[in-house]
């Protein structure tokens, strides 16, 4: 037999049991309940009904015959055969007739109050007859009841008329309404109120009888439940009793089926896969044991199979490992939801931190990257996740040792199963020194190609300076000549010498770039007045500016001397004083050259030869249109030119940064658009020289 008929059969006795005392019980509630059911809910009810209903009726009665008999009637009736109206004053006052009522009264109260009487006398009835009316009714009663409710309602009609009559005799004086009251009184009202009353009488009685009928059933029944608790708790005791029998036996032969089974689970949880349940039965237990056997048989291949690939996965993690630190790649990982992070050894050296057991949170990784990428960083990251979408983004750290890198991020979204989209895993690589190789790489270049530039420029400037050197010889020999006929006090005398000046600078430049060209070495550096040179250049340059743009020199205090070439030193302040010009455009404006001594208490950023001492600063300043911060970036750079084609070389300011280079002086520059532009000269005082 098979475990489950075996369980089967017990519990089929004891449900039997157990079913026929429940249904029992049930029975005999159900009997006492309906017992119950009707005399609180229907019969108690309906007393208080028809009692209610009743003491409404006999109140309207008596109010009726007080009105019809009593001293109000007679005092209407009285006054009406006197002649006088009811609500003379007169009716108010004592009476001289033997007739009339001895003591004074007012009618008109005594009819109000008696109709507020009536109103409150039908509220009740109204009420006792909505709630009689809704409750169940045996056929008996329920045949009374639809007599009892025509005869009511006639009853009431006629009610009604008489209190209408009687309150239209008092209000019109007209002695025709109280023969009206009288007649249907006595023809219709009195037979109607009778019967009425007799039928509401019966309808109580038989309610009551119905009551009490409903008690004595639910006593019985109350009886029968009693022996019914007493049946079932004996029928209780017997499921228990069978139950617990058939539960041992069961027990215990499930027990001796089943021992053998937990020897064989406790065997292989410490590890056996060798041990097999001996099969007893052929039942369930059976069925579970050769299933057992098959399982063990099942484990110990896909063990086998698992501790292979458990090496395989070793293996290939080690290898990963190497490939990892070998590449310097930090893996890393985040919880999307929770902002959980996990990063490996290598992310923490990456970012400079301590290793710690879950990586930092959002806001410490933002705080530690550059400001320049912060914002873009943050963008970038409020698009993720994305389904099947890899992220490829490189940023700039600063780290906790104050170094700033460059790294490169990969990363996808990791589907998890039953969490899709939750988590984000990637990879970090260091690229600086990939990305400071490029930068070299390019400012190779660059420099490369303006070498090529200015060597070609050179070959060409040497041959247009040599043709240019024999055109000077000559202009300067004329002008000699011109200089030599003159007076000395000639008005053109000056602008002569200013012409002889200009010629010598001419040919001091085209003598520069021939040693250039030639590989001659660098022109020797004198000693010069720095206030000399300024004056000379600004009154080569005065001579090109236009008539709108005028221009001035301020010397602040005593200056040193300074070393260098004059004519390169003209040459500098030529080219800013053009360039200050060419800023001012066609508007009226000012080129002012400012000379003072200055003391650098640092070295020059950007500029490595002019370092922290003394030196003579020449300023100069234009109001013209100014500059933007990526102009002033790019102004030093050779060929590069903001002015239209054909109108500018780009050369100009970066001949004029190689020229303070090779005299260990600075420049710097300040400008907003719109505002106008400063360049700053800085040339080292001579030393010994004095202040």
């Amino acid at each position: 037999m098979k475990l489950q008929t075996k369980l089967l059969a017990g519990f089929a006795v004891v449900s039997g049991i157990t079913l026929l005392a429940a249904g029992i019980g049930y029975w005999q509630t159900r009997k006492l309940s309906a017992a119950l059911y009707e005399v609180g809910t229907v019969r108690l009810p309906g007393s208080r009904a028809l009692a209610a209903l009743f003491e409404a009726k006999t109140a309207l009665d008596a109010s009726k015959r007080e009105l019809m008999r009593g001293q109000t009637l007679l005092r209407i009736e009285h006054e009406l055969a006197a002649g006088r109206a009811p609500d003379s004053p007169a009716s108010l006052g004592p009476r001289t007739d033997p007739e009339a009522p001895d003591e004074p009264m007012d009618w008109r109260e005594v009819l109000a109050e008696e109709i507020r009487r009536q109103e409150r006398s039908w509220e009740r009835a109204d009420k006792a007859w909505r709630e009689y009316s809704v409750l169940p009714k045996t056929p008996v009663e329920a045949e009374q009841w639809q007599a009892f409710t025509v005869t009511w309602a006639d009853w009431r009609t006629s009610y009604e008329k008489v209190m209408r009559l009687l309150a239209q005799a008092a209000a019109t004086g007209e002695r025709v309404h109280l023969a009206a009251a009288h007649e249907e009184n006595q023809q219709h009202l009195f037979t109607l109120s009778r019967d009425s009353r007799t039928l509401l009488l019966a309808l109580v009685d038989l309610n009551e009888q119905i009551a009490a009928e409903t008690k004595e059933a639910s006593i019985a029944s109350r009886h029968d439940a009693a022996m019914m608790q007493r049946f079932m708790l004996v029928s209780a005791g017997i499921s228990v009793a069978a139950a617990f029998g058939a539960g041992l036996l069961l027990c215990r032969m499930i027990s001796q089926s089943l021992r053998p089974m937990v020897e064989a689970f406790t065997r292989i949880a410490a590890g056996d896969r060798d041990i097999r349940v001996p099969v007893l039965s052929r039942d369930e237990i059976g069925a579970m044991a050769g299933a057992m056997n098959g399982m063990v048989t099942s484990l110990s291949a896909t063990e086998s199979a698992r501790k292979h690939a458990s090496d395989r996965l070793s293996e290939t993690a080690d290898r990963l490992e190497l490939a990892l630190q070998t590449s310097r790649l930090g893996v890393w990982r985040r919880n999307l939801r929770t902002d959980e992070s996990e990063w490996d050894r290598r992310m923490f050296d990456l970012f400079g931190l301590p290793p710690a057991a879950a990586g930092p949170d959002r806001p410490t990784i933002l705080g530690m990257i550059a400001p320049e990428d912060r914002s873009a960083a943050a963008a970038y990251w409020s698009q993720i996740p994305k389904s099947d979408v890899a992220y490829h983004f490189r940023l700039r750290i600063i780290r906790a040792d104050g170094q700033r890198r460059h790294l490169e991020i990969n990363a996808r979204v990791q589907d998890v199963p039953g969490e899709p989209g939750v988590w984000l895993i990637g990879v970090v690589a260091d690229i600086t020194d990939i990305v400071e190789a490029a930068a070299e790489s390019a400012r190779l270049r660059e420099r490369l190609a303006q070498a090529k530039n200015m060597e070609a420029l050179g070959a060409r400037a040497a041959s247009v300076a040599h043709d240019f050197n024999n055109l000077l010889t000559s202009i300067k020999g004329f002008i000699d000549l011109a200089a030599l006929s003159l007076e000395e006090k000639h008005e053109s005398a000056d602008l002569l010498r200013r012409a002889q000046a200009g010629a010598r600078s001419a040919r001091d430049l085209v003598q520069r770039l021939l040693r250039q060209a030639r590989n001659a070495g660098d022109v020797p550096h004198v000693v010069l007045d720095p206030v000399c040179v300024a004056q000379e250049a600004l009154a080569l340059a005065a001579a090109g500016l236009p008539v709108h743009i005028s221009h001035r020199l301020k010397v602040t205090g005593a200056l040193p001397t300074i070393r260098g070439d004059a004519g390169s030193l003209q040459r500098v302040l030529l080219n800013l004083c053009t360039n200050a010009a060419h800023a001012i455009g066609s508007k009226p404006g000012l080129v002012q050259v400012t000379l003072s001594l200055e003391t650098l208490a640092a070295d020059l950023a950007g500029q490595p030869g002019c370092k922290a001492g003394r030196y003579v600063c020449v300023a100069i300043s234009d109001d013209g249109c100014g500059m933007d911060a990526a102009t002033m970036q790019r102004i030093f750079e050779a060929y590069y030119t903001t002015k239209p084609a054909g109108q500018g070389t780009g050369l100009g300011l970066a001949i004029v940064s190689d020229i303070i280079a090779e005299h260990q002086g600075g420049l710097t520059v300040e400008s907003r658009p719109g505002a106008g532009s400063t360049f700053r000269v800085y040339l080292p005082g001579h030393a010994g020289s004095p202040v």
